[in-house]
């Protein structure tokens, strides 16, 4: 993201990967419309077409990875 191309009308687009319920989906959804002022999308990447799956990946920014522990 450009933040010069950030504005008063501008939107955010958020793609998580790996929610596994429509419960936490919403759960996140709302969690994520009370921080910001902006209008949010949410999106699961799984169920993206495929070729905006590869833009996303490849463009996007990454601001969370859970790790996963070995036990």
């Amino acid at each position: 993201m450009d933040g010069n191309q950030f504005s008063d009308i501008s939107d955010i687009d958020i793609a998580v990967d790996g929610l596994g319920s429509a419960e936490r989906f919403f759960a996140m959804l709302g969690e994520s419309e009370q921080l910001t002022r902006f209008p949010l999308d949410l999106v699961e990447i799984e169920h993206v077409e495929p070729e905006y799956a590869v833009l996303i990946r490849k463009h996007g920014r990454c601001v969370y990875k859970r790790i996963e522990h070995e036990e």
